[in-house]
């Protein structure tokens, strides 16, 4: 017998003049059909620009109770009554996971407020190659991604990767020849942004001839660059820059030091049809990829 999941969804949002905390209890399949219930009723109880921050599934805690006073908003969504309400900072910055990627409630080895947009670049290592990588959140992620494949002076292929924790099933890559252009790729992503960019099981991959240059969009939904040519490394970087964001040596991101859950949005395709999908648009499987 199958058991019903729920999840506990944390968000911060704006209520009224200040900023609010807000826990909810969802009945669902998954993160991303909770947050796609939960949105609507958020939305009616007079909460705007909902940042999705924190998730857990509770219906595997042992001996589990909900916290005194819950309002049941439907059928499947439950939220706390007591809100926590805060005077909004306008100049304080806090991340917003990206789509397909959430904080767990379990206390990471870093503070949530040491991650911040901004990237490091490495010299080239031991097999010749330059290193990038950009952490970007929520509000900024698919347009700064279509940004950085126009910064590719080619394209010569296009991989998607898709991971062995989604659905629990081996590592499968599959490869595009047809994609040569910025164009192709863009249309393509744009077109199919929340079954790709918004899939937190999926690696997307633009591969450049040109110092065999690999443009990375991971499952982590950190954007890397890693090249053998100096000079696009030295002009990616240069166009980051000219986009605001800043170099460090010390940056954090979801991907290491924090407990996290991987999701894809509501309504979009599981493993087989994704396979499928991919099959119907021209990719290649290639086996025994690692």
């Amino acid at each position: 017998m199958e058991v019903e999941k729920e999840w506990y969804i944390f968000i911060e949002a704006d209520y009224e003049d200040k900023g609010v905390f807000a826990n909810f209890y969802c009945k669902s399949e998954g993160i991303g059909d909770s947050i796609q219930l939960i949105k609507p009723l958020a939305k009616k109880e007079g909460f705007k620009n909902l940042k999705f921050i924190e998730a857990t599934r509770i219906d595997n805690i042992q001996n589990f109770e909900y916290p005194a006073k819950m309002i049941d908003l439907s059928p499947t969504v439950k939220m706390m009554q007591s809100l926590s309400l805060f005077e909004k900072d306008p100049n304080e910055y806090s991340f917003t996971p990206p789509t397909g990627i959430i904080f767990n409630t379990l206390e990471g080895e870093h503070e949530i407020d040491k991650i911040k947009e901004q990237f490091v670049a490495y010299a080239k290592n031991e097999n010749e190659i330059y290193s990038f990588e950009l952490v970007i959140d929520e509000n900024n992620l698919e347009h700064v991604f279509y940004l950085t494949t126009k910064f590719l002076n080619s394209i010569n292929g296009f991989w998607i990767w898709i991971h062995n924790h989604w659905e629990e099933k081996p590592k499968q890559l599959f490869y595009n020849k047809d994609f040569v252009s910025v164009e192709t790729v863009l249309d393509f992503l744009k077109l199919n942004s929340k079954n790709t960019i918004e899939n937190g099981f999926i690696d997307i991959v633009v591969h450049s001839i040109q110092g065999e240059t690999n443009l990375t969009l991971n499952e982590h939904k950190k954007i890397t660059l890693h090249t053998k040519d100096e000079k696009v490394f030295n002009e990616f970087i240069d166009k980051i820059i000219a986009l605001g964001y800043e170099q460090t040596r010390d940056m954090y991101d979801i991907e290491f030091g924090y407990h996290h859950w991987h999701y894809k949005p509501a309504n979009t395709f599981n493993r087989n049809e994704f396979c499928d999908f991919l099959a119907d648009n021209n990719f290649e499987e290639i086996k025994n990829a690692k």
